[in-house]
């Protein structure tokens, strides 16, 4: 997996440090080539995309939490939608919400992907696992910053 994962940033957006960290630990475990950050608001997620915070390098997917404590994750993914660059970033949910409106209203505004949040480490490594082949590995994705009108 690593040659073709070189490179590759992922923005985890995630208000609970513990949970946070197993993302991160489990990204690094599953592709040591793929690079982390963490913001822990939305509004933090949505400097990083709009590139006024120059210390956190551009992501090629968003994990994104929904329950944040300034702006939710809902209005991060209206926000993204909005935007013809920022909606080629893959975005998926990673949620302890797990109801089927939740689900439907996420796909609704734009959410690439919807997983709920497992109970221990294996589950993480297991998203990490995932998320990695599917979007480093399998996806085609355009070029960073293209399209737009």
């Amino acid at each position: 997996m690593g040659s073709r994962n070189a490179d590759k940033h992922v923005l985890v957006v995630e208000d609970h440090p513990p949970t946070a960290e197993l993302l991160t630990t489990a990204l690094e475990e599953a592709d040591p080539s793929v690079s982390s950050s963490v913001v822990h608001g939305g509004s933090d997620c949505l400097a990083v995309l709009h590139g006024e915070d120059e210390s956190m390098s551009y992501p090629d997917l968003v994990l994104l939490d929904l329950d944040l404590p300034d702006i939710t994750g809902f209005v991060v993914l209206e926000t993204r939608a909005e935007n013809p660059v920022l909606c080629q970033i893959p975005t998926v949910v990673v949620s302890g919400r797990d109801d089927s409106e939740t689900v439907l209203q996420c796909y609704e505004q734009g959410a690439n992907g919807f997983i709920s949040k497992p109970d221990d480490f294996d589950g993480y490594l297991s998203i990490a696992e995932t998320v990695v082949q599917h979007w480093f590995s399998l996806a085609e994705l355009p070029e960073k910053g293209t399209g737009g009108s």
